[in-house]
């Protein structure tokens, strides 16, 4: 047990390294593949990072935490924060309070994005104006991951300039500047400018303007929006907002799209502002900053942002799904997937582990390069098994240090699992040691592939099974012992076993002997009896035994007198009158045995005997007998003790049966008595059956023609004064017709009781209602002659009648059961169509029979053909029952001249053999308590068969009908 236990043990660990081995090299092509998928990503990063870099947009990206993540060189450039000193900086420490309050709320997603102009300094002491553009940053569930900002600045704006001039000529009380000074101030600034009173004529445009739409200043001056744009919505818009200026003298901006004169459209940054002159006049001021440049690079960038969100989630899923697979095994995979510097210290982690399972192996590993088979692994446990250093192998393959014939074996074994692809077992290889000792071993060859499935290394696993094979045989030679003590054991229980489950003596006899000597390996085993009988004379019998096939038998019976020294010393006999065992291990050398033992044991070749004698309680004597021929067998004390016990289970076994004999005896007279009883009780249930049946039968016959001839005397007592009723009525219909011919204009009285009775009505229904009951009249009188004729009540019982007269009036009984109706069976409701009859009459004689009798069978048969009919029917839809509607045929003809034949089948489920063979035993049905007695089909066979003389068969098997066959002679010999 030990010795298998550790082989298992070793048996799991090799699995276990041949599975770190091929996780290790799964591991290695997932590495190479996501390294190898992340350098389009790569790229893709690297050229969008390249306009990013150097667009004339401030771009920043901020964190949730509103911390700086990116930070362009633009942004750099105009903002005077360099990249290291602006990234992981808050916001409040680079911008306003008003902006850093803007960008938390895009960042806590309570602003869908927002566009915001600022004025500021910068760094270098001059004023900027700021456009802001924010929006927020959302993941696949729609959570804030920070903020993009987007800032365009136009430093030393001129419009800036001129407001800043003119506020410090307010504060200070500077001398007005010329109106052509304010006019070149005006012209140069590089941005749109105009102005319009309050009637919104132009009354100041700037040359930048006027060059892009391209208006001749002189010709546009004085006019309104309506006037010099073509759309009169864009200038209704245009005036609406300048009025909203000019009214509530508030700031307004707004993102405008113009169409130059030129076809040119650009999309501008429009700010309104309403100004005073001296007066207290109102005027709108304009100015204008082309953007169609900065949103085409938002849109840009945007496109470009999805896109690489596109990729990137995608790339996402599906690292995600190749991170769940793996994590199971190797849960610090997820950090390699991230970083390359992860994976190769995770890699080399378990490229160290796998090194110190291979050096801490028993089992020797052995690794060859699938080209020219040289070695790449050999660990320490393959050096202790086989006799090498690592070092004197690494490199080198079988031709290098083996000789030329055993390396070519080698290497042949090698290629055969390299093309094969297949495992090779080899389960022993004796290998010669140091000292001259020999080893066995047991390999495992198989080839490891690469990510495209080519042979890439050659795997051996090396076992020394060396003392295992020995623990093995060890365990062997332990497991005969204990194996013959087991079948010594299981002898004594199957003799046990025997008793309990055969009471025959026969069988338990040949049963020993033959176990007995399987077990003790000896050429004989026999069973023998001891006669005695008068004067001194006896019989000893061999009645069972189980010999080799070299040896003849001994069974017989071997008469002894006991008056002679040679059979009075025969050991057999004197150890079975002194019930004591007999034992000689060697006939030559037994001192105990006497001169005349040992010449009767030389005469039948025996070199070896023993009996063991068995206590009866009936007072017979027995034995059971072992003899070896062959060859001296010495019995050991461990055999006789089982031998004694199972002689001990015998005479248990003896005694059993032969009381079971005894009993067995007494139980046959009792049974026949008993069968003897029973026959006659069953003859007698089947008379009293037989004679209530045809009582009821009587009665129901009296009855039926009692009913029959009490309808018949009013039935035609009606029917024959309905043609006189119809004579006089027709007098009468036309004795009316004739008033109403000659008195067409009857009194007013006449006319309205006409009315009132529907008189036309009733002369034209009158005749349909008479012949409605004659219809009528025309059935009772149909189903009182089918009753009478089923009763038979007015006719002898023995007559020559018209057969199917009999089977007409019993199928007009049963019409009420054949048409369509609502059935309930079983509980269940369902509606069952007609059963449709099909008559195959033949040309019959007059058959005498008793008429009453048959007529009953003809009842029974066919009411039973009914009831298996709806049964079938209770199991089946309205579209099975259409398909295949129930049917019962009728078929009459005469046979052999002498006999006629009544078939009546059905085309319902049918009978199982085992129903069939017991359908006309007496009281035996297969109908629900209450539906059937039994006796129907029993007392129809004997009517039939007893007095008719006649046959009655029934053809059936499951699922395809029934058919009934009712043979019987066209003359009778009446009983």
């Amino acid at each position: 047990m030990l010795s298998e236990s550790l082989h298992q043990e070793l048996i799991d660990l090799r699995q276990r390294v041949a599975e770190q081995a091929l996780m290790l090299t799964q591991m290695g092509q997932q590495l190479l593949h996501f390294q190898q998928a992340e350098l389009p990503l790569e790229a893709s990063h690297q050229k969008l990072s390249v306009p990013l870099q150097q667009s004339s947009i401030a771009i920043i990206e901020w964190s949730a935490a509103l911390e700086v993540v990116d930070w362009n060189l633009t942004a750099e450039r105009l903002l005077g924060y360099s990249k290291q000193d602006a990234i992981g900086r808050h916001v409040t420490d680079l911008l306003s309070l008003e902006q850093s309050h803007r960008l938390i709320a895009t960042a806590r997603n309570q602003a869908p994005g927002d566009r915001t102009l600022h004025q500021t300094v910068t760094p270098d002491g001059k004023l900027a104006v700021y456009t802001w553009h924010n929006a927020p940053l959302m993941n696949g569930q729609q959570q804030v991951t920070g903020v993009l900002s987007l800032v365009h600045v136009n430093v030393d704006s001129p419009a800036t300039a001129v407001l800043t001039e003119a506020h410090d000529t307010t504060q200070h009380s500077i001398a007005p500047l010329s109106s052509d000074f304010l006019n070149a101030i005006i012209n140069t600034t590089t941005d749109p400018l105009f102005v319009k009173d309050q009637q919104h004529r132009y009354i100041l445009l700037n040359d930048v303007f006027c060059q892009f739409m391209g208006w001749h200043r002189p010709n546009v001056l004085g006019l309104t929006d309506h006037e010099v744009f073509p759309d009169s919505e864009q200038a209704d818009f245009f005036r609406d907002t300048d009025q909203i200026v000019l009214t509530t003298e508030c700031d307004r901006e707004d993102e405008e799209s113009l169409t130059n004169l030129h076809g040119q459209t650009h999309l501008f940054s429009t700010k309104k502002s309403c100004l005073r002159d001296a007066t207290g006049n109102k005027f709108m001021v304009g100015t204008m900053r082309d953007i169609t440049a900065l949103k085409a690079a938002e849109a840009a960038l945007k496109q470009s942002k999805e896109e690489l969100e596109m990729r990137v989630e995608a790339r996402t899923v599906e690292l995600q799904q190749t991170v769940v697979q793996l994590q199971q095994q190797v849960h610090e995979r997820q950090a390699a997937l991230h970083k390359r510097d992860q994976a190769e210290s995770k890699l080399q982690y378990i490229r160290k582990f796998l090194e110190s399972v291979l050096r801490t192996l028993p089992v020797a590993v052995i690794a060859k390069e699938a080209k020219d088979l040289r070695y790449v692994l050999w660990n320490p446990a393959a050096e202790a098994v086989l006799g090498a250093t690592a070092k004197e192998v690494m490199g080198k393959n079988a031709y290098d240090l083996l000789p030329l014939e055993q390396a070519e074996a080698l290497m042949a074994y090698d290629r055969q699992v390299l093309q094969t692809r297949d495992i090779l077992d080899l389960p022993e290889e004796l290998v010669p040691a140091d000292g001259g000792e020999t080893r066995i071993l047991h390999t495992k060859k198989t080839a490891v592939f690469d990510e495209d499935g080519n042979p890439q290394y050659l795997l051996a696993i090396t076992e020394d099974i060396t003392e295992r094979k020995q623990a093995e045989a060890a365990l062997q030679q332990n497991e005969a012992q204990l194996r013959a003590l087991a079948q010594r054991e299981e002898l004594l229980n199957r003799v046990a076993n025997q008793i309990r489950s055969s009471l025959d003596l026969d069988t338990i006899l040949q049963t020993t002997v033959h176990e007995v000597r399987n077990l003790l390996q000896i050429d004989r085993c026999s069973f023998c009896w001891f006669h005695a009988e008068a004067d001194q004379l006896a019989n000893l019998e061999f009645t069972h035994e189980s010999r080799g096939a070299d040896f003849p038998s001994f069974l017989g019976t071997y008469p002894q007198d006991l008056s002679k020294p040679a059979d009075r010393h025969n050991p057999i006999i004197e150890s079975l009158l002194s019930q004591t065992p007999y034992r000689v291990d060697d006939v030559e050398t037994d001192p105990r045995l006497k001169p005349e033992a040992r010449d009767i044991l030389r005469f039948y070749h025996y070199h070896s005997e023993l009996l063991l004698p068995v206590q009866i309680l009936s007072g017979r004597r027995g034995g059971i007998h072992c003899g070896h021929h062959s060859a001296i067998r010495p019995w050991s004390e461990s055999e006789i003790e089982l031998l004694q016990a199972v002689a001990s289970q015998l005479a248990i076994a003896i005694n059993q049966a032969e009381l079971y004999h005894q009993s067995v005896i007494a139980a046959n007279t009792a049974q026949q008595q008993t069968q003897q009883l029973e026959e006659a009780l069953q003859e007698l249930q089947e008379a009293q059956a037989q004679m209530v049946q045809s009582e009821k039968m009587s009665s129901l016959g009296l009855l039926v023609a009692g009913v029959a001839h009490e309808i018949n005397n009013p039935v035609n007592f009606i029917y024959g004064n309905l043609t006189y009723a119809n004579e006089y009525i027709q007098d009468l219909l036309q004795l009316i017709n004739l008033y109403q011919e000659q008195y067409p204009t009857p009194t007013k009285q006449i006319q309205t009781v006409a009315t009132a009775i529907d008189l036309q009505f009733v002369m034209t229904d009158l005749p349909k209602l008479l012949a409605s009951m004659k219809v009528g009249a025309d059935r009772i009188q149909q189903i009182v002659a089918s009753l009478r004729t089923f009763s038979r009540m007015d006719e002898a019982e023995f007559k020559a009648v018209n057969i199917h007269e009999g089977i007409d009036s019993t199928l007009m009984i049963l019409q009420s059961r054949l048409k369509a109706q609502q059935m309930r069976l079983k509980g269940c409701e369902y509606a069952r169509p007609a059963i449709e009859v099909v008559k195959a009459y033949g040309n019959l004689p007059l058959v005498e029979c008793y008429a009453g009798q048959l007529n009953q069978v003809f009842m029974n048969v066919l009411s039973n053909a009914i009831d298996a009919l709806d049964e079938r029917d209770s199991r089946r839809d309205a579209a099975m029952m259409e398909q295949n509607p129930s049917v019962i045929r009728i078929r009459t003809e005469v046979c052999d001249s002498d006999r006629v034949l009544i078939a009546i089948a059905d085309n319902g489920p049918g009978i199982p053999e085992a129903v069939r063979q017991k359908l006309f035993d007496p009281f035996f049905t297969t109908k629900p308590v209450g539906k059937g007695t039994g006796m129907g089909l029993s007392i129809s066979y004997q009517i039939i068969t007893e007095r008719h003389g006649g046959s009655l068969q029934c053809q059936s098997s499951t699922g395809e009908g029934t058919e009934f066959l009712i043979e019987i002679p066209l003359k009778q010999v009446p009983q």
